[in-house]
């Protein structure tokens, strides 16, 4: 492959930290929902097991589940886009390296599914 020019560097460059900063905002949309889902969901919960039930039973379960898919999926999308984002980039330059925020990315993944699954089995 012919030897390219800075200035087409720069602008890989520039590129690919476009496509960090956009997973990074999906990182925090999805981290923000997975949160919020566990949080409500022990909220909810702390609140009925010491007074009477002022919501449906199962409500703050479903609704912490819900939140936490939600932002499982959008981590998801998110990890989905920046692969096929750095792919279209590879196919032409090569030189891309691993990022370290998809790794980033796939831990807070696997927190979400984490949370998800101990709200699913009501363990927390």
């Amino acid at each position: 492959m012919a030897e390219i020019g800075f200035t087409t560097q720069l602008a890989i460059q520039r590129t690919v930290m476009a496509a960090d900063r956009t997973l990074m905002a999906w990182i925090r949309t999805a981290l923000s929902m997975i949160g919020f889902g566990f949080t409500i969901y022990k909220v909810i919960d702390g609140l009925q097991s010491k007074t009477a039930p002022i919501v449906g039973e199962l409500d703050g379960w479903r609704f912490g589940l819900i939140l936490c898919g939600l932002g499982i999926i959008s981590i998801t999308v998110g990890i989905i886009e920046f692969l096929m984002t750095l792919r279209d980039i590879r196919k032409r330059y090569p030189d891309i390296h691993w990022r370290y925020s998809l790794a980033i990315a796939c831990i807070m993944l696997t927190l979400g599914l984490t949370m998800f699954l101990m709200i699913w089995a009501r363990v927390a």
